[in-house]
């Protein structure tokens, strides 16, 4: 197979990248002066600012007028770890501060109410947080914590305080079993024809009140930011029976958001299918169009409806999930779990790995690679476009398997390859708009790119990736536990 060659602008990125890692530069150093790095690797000052551009935009990288190009600071964060905000921070040398945007009572809808085990109507603390690091904006977090069992939590400071050091005092308390409250008033019926529904929880083994304490939402800023999670965690997952009348209280729209949301989750609203027109949800639910469109967008919002322009809006159909707690990659997952996979291959060649891949892994720059970039379908639509870089000398005989059929975690088999760990890096960025178009996504979307080394139990570095997953497409799922006392 005949060896390629990267463009000048990757090229000259991949030096810039190789030249960060061998000088451990870190937030704030300076780059060498443009002349300069023209000259050490030999490209025009053009090609050179391209490349310095897209890492621009990355947010590897800044430029300051007249004081030249420096390294961007990132906040990482162990996405296992469960230790609080600015705990973590502080440990990470960083100045953290946080500014309250909100805090509300709200009343649990169907999905709130299953991610923090209550019943549908029940109350729970909505709290909304800016994240600030070194007087920079970092992230915004949103945390829902039943109301039950935090009461008084608006007379606490959130501000400089922690919320996991003012829970476990609350979560100790209500570890005990409390009497059901009474069941709340109707003030307005619920637009479904059907009869109210009875909700009932809980498993009769257990005599302890058990509940998600904490479901918590973080959206970082993708240039800031090289983490991000979105998870709840469990103090107990059980609770003992109790039965209440749903309540109907919360806004028509999110009543009827909820209808959709069951009808697809029982299956009555099929994968693929459309879902009646907006002319037909008014008509049987008695509402105006500004509520159906409300309702609509919102679980198109969430990655369930898609809306079609002509055709109507159709059920999206379930996520991608992928525990990042194994070794595996995207194929093998899906093909696990049952999903209608089809891959698509963008490139298959041989390449010197150069100075940053070679670093990356620990061969020559002289060595020849492979280069895979190949997109990852699911229900007919792309998922993940991935990019793999796998020294010649792991799987010699490459150019004669189809990759289509058969993952590399397949492959690694075949050739006595036993995996042994991987480091995986998680950060939000946008695409280069070749690659947005591969995914059918605009160039402005922010997606998902994990970046994984991969060694065998030999400790010999045996491939990097590049994964680029769109966010209303697949979910990842990370197990983690507080190892405070």
């Amino acid at each position: 197979m005949q060896m390629t060659v990267p463009r000048p602008r990757e090229q000259a990125l991949e030096q810039i990248m190789a030249y960060i890692l061998e000088n451990k530069l870190s937030a704030d150093d300076k780059l060498p002066p443009e002349r300069e790095m023209c000259q050490m690797w030999g490209v025009n000052r053009c090609t050179l600012r391209s490349a310095i551009a897209a890492l621009t935009e990355q947010g590897i990288v800044y430029t300051v007028q007249g004081s030249g190009t420096r390294i961007a600071h990132r906040f990482r964060r162990i996405l296992q770890d469960l230790q609080g905000f600015s705990e973590y921070a502080a440990d990470c040398g960083l100045r953290p501060e946080t500014r309250l945007l909100s805090m509300s009572q709200v009343e649990c809808d169907k999905q709130l109410s299953r991610r923090l085990h209550l019943v549908l109507g029940e109350n729970a603390y909505r709290i909304s947080r800016l994240r600030i690091l070194n007087g920079q904006p970092t992230l915004i977090e949103t945390a829902y914590i039943p109301a039950a069992l935090a009461p008084g939590l608006e007379e606490h400071d959130l501000v400089t305080g922690s919320l996991f050091s003012v829970l476990p005092a609350w979560i100790w308390i209500t570890a005990k079993r409390r009497p059901a409250s009474p069941q709340p008033q109707r003030r307005r019926p619920f637009i479904s024809a059907s009869p109210p529904g009875i909700l009932c929880s809980g498993s009769s083994a257990s005599r302890k009140r058990r509940r998600a304490f904490l479901w918590n939402i973080a959206a970082p800023w993708q240039e800031r930011t090289r983490w991000s999670w979105s998870a709840f965690s469990t103090a107990e997952k059980a609770r003992h029976p109790i039965m209440r009348e749903i309540s109907y209280e919360s806004p028509l729209y999110i009543q009827l958001r909820e209808v959709i949301r069951s009808k697809i989750e029982e299956e009555e609203y099929l994968p693929g299918t459309a879902i009646p027109s907006e002319n037909q949800l008014m008509e049987t639910y008695g509402l105006n169009r500004v509520s159906v469109r409300s309702a609509l967008a919102a679980l198109e919002f969430e990655g369930l409806l898609k809306s079609v322009q002509g055709k109507g809006v159709f059920v999206a159909g379930p996520k991608a999930k992928r525990n990042m707690d194994t070794l595996d990659g995207f194929h093998n997952t899906m093909r696990q779990s049952g999903g209608n996979t089809a891959t698509r291959i963008l490139s298959k060649t041989l390449r010197q790995a150069g100075p940053y891949y070679a670093r990356l892994l620990e061969i020559s720059p002289e060595s020849t690679i492979w280069f895979i970039r190949r997109v990852e379908n699911t229900a007919g639509e792309p998922v993940a476009l991935e990019e793999l870089y796998i020294p010649y000398s792991v799987v010699p005989g490459l150019e004669e398997v189809d990759i289509k059929l058969f993952s590399i975690y397949d492959i690694y088999q075949w050739n006595g390859i036993v995996l042994g760990e991987g480091h995986q890096t998680l950060r939000i960025t946008r695409l280069p708009p070749m690659l947005a178009k591969h995914m059918d996504v605009p160039p402005e979307q922010a997606v998902m790119e994990f970046s994984c080394t991969t060694r065998d139990r030999g400790g010999r570095v045996v491939e990097f990736s590049r994964s680029y997953v769109r966010n209303d497409k697949a979910e990842f799922v990370v197990h983690f536990r507080h190892t405070n006392p």
